[in-house]
């Protein structure tokens, strides 16, 4: 395990025993409504086993919520930032307005089949954090920190729900994370963009950084118009840091990510990604443990 690493970092790194692990992006947002109970659910009924990735935002009264974008404007039926909303508020938007099968939304769609149908179902609501962790207490999630001042809430909530091992708390802004960590106690936390690419080119001017205590880092699937290339996969490996690549919904762009060695997949699409992640899996020698331990 990285050095500093927390105890939940066996769930991410490499030496897990969770294999090549699927994570349903927004909950799986092109198969059902972003970042709501019911997509999640609905998710990891068919896909045992699929962890989630979450994105948290902070509203005017400091509660916690699972939401993506800074704006409601793309998701719901109502316009301006998450954090000049009470969580009373957001509650009675409609997440699901904009959302039309094979797409996170699509202003320009004509089919809304879930519009209106919040108003009755509070499992299509906006949710909160701490509603997401009672739902679902023993499943795998990432929880990606959106915006600042969040982070000794979260720890909060992790530690009420009893979900800190079952969490990794990641971030674009390092700081946010560092910031996490300070207070969160045993919760693994992972490396963005920058961190995954810092780590993989430093070795190759001369300097050694360490993984700043990250469990895994989270790099997407192209790097400007080139594919994530092996040598950075290789070189985070080393550092003993999971390589979970985000956001695949094409089975071409998956074979290869396999081929050279990733770790997780992030995906709106689990019904298409997970069979080929299982077939892969399968494939391997688990006994070998030279290997990665996969199930």
């Amino acid at each position: 395990m990285a050095s500093g690493a927390r105890s939940g970092g066996n769930l991410f790194t490499r030496q897990s025993q969770h294999g090549v692990r699927v994570w349903a992006h927004r909950g799986g947002g092109h198969e059902g409504p972003s970042s709501v109970i019911r997509t999640m659910r609905e998710t990891l009924d068919k896909h045992p086993g699929v962890a989630l990735e979450l994105d948290l935002q902070r509203t005017a009264d400091n509660e916690i919520v699972v939401f993506h974008d800074a704006k409601v404007d793309n998701l719901t039926d109502n316009r301006g930032p998450v954090r000049s909303f009470t969580y009373d508020q957001l509650r009675v938007m409609d997440p699901c307005y904009w959302w039309t099968p094979g797409a996170i939304f699509d202003h320009d769609a004509t089919d809304f089949p879930l519009r209106g149908k919040a108003r009755s179902d509070s499992t299509l609501r906006i949710p909160r954090l701490i509603d997401v962790l009672r739902a679902f207490p023993n499943t795998t999630i990432s929880l990606d920190l959106k915006a600042g001042g969040m982070e000794r809430t979260v720890a909060a909530i992790l530690q009420e729900t009893g979900t800190e091992d079952n969490v990794v708390v990641q971030s674009f802004s390092e700081s946010r994370v560092q910031g996490f960590r300070r207070v969160a106690g045993r919760t693994a936390t992972g490396g963005g963009v920058r961190r995954a690419l810092w780590l993989s080119v430093a070795p190759q001017v001369g300097t050694s950084p360490d993984a700043g205590g990250h469990a895994l880092v989270s790099p997407p699937e192209r790097i400007g118009p080139l594919r994530l290339p092996k040598f950075v996969v290789d070189a985070l490996h080393r550092k003993n840091l999971g390589v979970h690549v985000w956001t695949v919904n094409d089975l071409a762009m998956l074979d290869y990510l396999l081929k050279i060695g990733v770790d997780g997949i992030v995906t709106d699409v689990p019904s298409h990604i997970v069979p080929v992640v299982q077939e892969y899996n399968a494939s391997l020698d688990l006994s070998d443990p030279g290997r990665d331990s996969l199930s």
